[in-house]
Parts: structure tokens; C-alpha cells; sequence
């Protein structure tokens, strides 16, 4: 089955079963720069730190109790309780590496000026490995980061790059490749292959795609 074609399954599935995807990734994708503030960033933030190595049905689960623990993502109010705020998100997930990450990137935001977060938010835009700079974010977790400041990227996740090694591509070049196809943006094309692989509607033993 050529990629076009998987795209196009992949693609149906998406829309018939899970359409608030699309529009998610519209709403993230109709955020401008000038919108990208501390306290949205700071959610975000930990949002992808969390998901980071975890199923989202994890962090999800226990979302309402992160929000509170880390003062309802508020980064002024962590870094003024760091301590009392360390001790509630081990409560609720005792992940020490993720909780010192959160609560020194609540001090960064804290102590840079406004003009400094603009800089380093239109730095990012332009050169995702920017984002590197922050604990606890590498080579993959910028890119989910970068989607959840609604930047116009892929994800090369599992799902992606299984659908690119079997295509001989590299999963940039693939998404790249069905957007000008499509006339999607990536980011569209990645929700919906990846959500389509996750979900096994396009199967990943390879057979149907043959």
C-alpha cells in the first residue's frame, strides 16, 4: 500500500472516531506568538514533562491532583512554596527527577523579564533545539513541546518513525511529504497518523501495508 494511501485510511479512522484530535491540534496550531505567556508555557511545560516516559492515561488520571499540587500551575506560586510543593507532587507521583525539574524552570520563568521570555520563545520558533535548554526536555520531548505551543511540527515518536523505517524516510521527510500531498500542516498529518498507529487502524505489523 503506497503512503498516500495509508495516510488516507489513517485519516478516515481519525475523523470518524476521534475528530476532537483535529481539532485540538487546530486550536494549538491558531496560537500566536504573541499569545505564548508565561503561565501557558508553564502548563505546557509540565504537561509534557509528565507524559515524558508515561501513558497519558496516567498523567490524565491524576491531572486534577498535579494541578493542585503545583498551585494550579501557577509558576510565581510554585517557586514561592518550593518546598510545600515538592512534598505534594510526591504525593501524588514520586517522580524526584520530574518535581526538581518543574520547580527550577518555575524559578527560571520567574526571574526572566518579559522581554527575555519573548526572545527565548521567538528563539524556539526558529530553532526548535532551543527548547533544550529547560530540564527534563531532549531530543523528543522538544518537538511535543514545540506541538503544545502550537509550532507547525511532528512529533518522531515510536508510531512515526515504525510508518517511516518501513517507507525508507525519515519521519520529518515523511510528514513533509504528506503535507505537500495533502495540503495539511504537519502538524495535522502527524495527529492523524499517529493517533491512527496508536490506535492500530493502520496496522504495524506491516501486512496491510504491503
Amino acid at each position: 500500500m503506497t503512503l498516500i494511501n495509508v495516510f488516507v485510511k489513517a485519516e478516515q479512522f481519525v475523523k470518524d472516531n476521534y475528530p476532537e484530535d483535529l481539532e485540538a491540534a487546530y486550536i494549538f496550531l491558531s496560537i500566536a506568538p504573541d499569545e505564548i505567556n508565561k503561565d501557558f508555557f508553564f502548563l505546557q511545560y509540565v504537561h509534557v514533562v509528565y507524559c515524558s516516559g508515561f501513558k497519558w492515561g496516567v498523567v490524565n488520571k491524576n491531572w486534577s491532583q498535579l494541578k493542585e499540587a503545583y498551585r494550579g500551575f501557577d509558576y510565581q506560586e510554585v517557586n514561592r512554596n518550593r518546598e510545600r510543593v515538592r512534598r505534594a507532587a510526591q504525593r501524588v507521583i514520586n517522580h524526584k527527577p520530574k518535581i526538581e525539574a518543574i520547580i527550577e524552570t518555575a524559578k527560571t520563568l520567574t526571574t526572566w523579564s518579559e522581554d527575555a521570555f519573548r526572545s527565548f520563545i521567538d528563539a524556539a520558533q526558529k530553532n526548535i533545539d532551543t527548547l533544550e535548554v529547560l530540564p527534563y526536555i531532549g531530543k523528543v520531548t522538544k518537538y511535543h513541546l514545540g506541538i503544545c505551543l502550537g509550532f507547525n511540527m511532528i512529533k518522531p515518536d515510536v508510531h512515526l518513525q515504525r510508518l517511516a523505517d518501513h517507507y525508507k524516510m525519515s519521519p520529518f521527510d515523511m510528514c513533509e511529504k504528506l503535507s505537500k500531498e495533502t495540503g495539511h500542516p504537519r502538524r495535522i498529518v502527524d495527529a492523524i497518523l499517529w493517533r491512527a498507529s496508536e490506535q492500530k487502524a493502520i496496522n504495524v505489523s506491516w501486512e496491510d501495508l504491503k
